[in-house]
């Protein structure tokens, strides 16, 4: 088990990576319309739902960057953006583009000084 660091990316989400020397294989995580921050869709009669770090697909992320993966759970909509951001999430769950979303965020990772660009993945 790593201790881990949290990464400032340029997409919308959260990077995680072991704490470790040498470059670790990576995985970016895409999840359904929870987004990232899990605000898009809410049901009124149920209880709330995680958001931010405590999000499940984040928790996730967390858990595999532990077992010494460097991890991207990507928010791809309903997302706060910044300006230095490489992709910008859509206002709304409208003709999301994720066919580009996800070939710019594996093109992130595989660059990140700290992933062995061979071995990255999508779950």
């Amino acid at each position: 088990m790593f201790e881990i660091i949290e990464e400032q990316t340029e997409l919308p989400g959260y990077l995680f990576r072991p704490n470790r020397l040498g470059p670790s294989p990576g995985l970016v995580f895409l999840h359904g319309s929870g987004g990232g921050s899990n605000n898009f869709w809410t049901d009124p009669n149920g209880p709330p739902r995680p958001t931010g770090k405590e999000a499940i697909v984040v928790r996730q992320a967390m858990a595999f960057a532990r077992k010494g993966y460097a991890t991207l759970a990507l928010s791809y909509f309903d997302s706060p953006c910044s300006k230095n951001q490489i992709v910008s999430p859509p206002d709304e769950l409208v003709r999301v583009d994720i066919k580009k979303i996800t070939e710019r965020a594996l093109a992130h990772v595989r660059a990140l000084e700290f992933v062995d660009e061979r071995s990255v993945g999508v779950c």
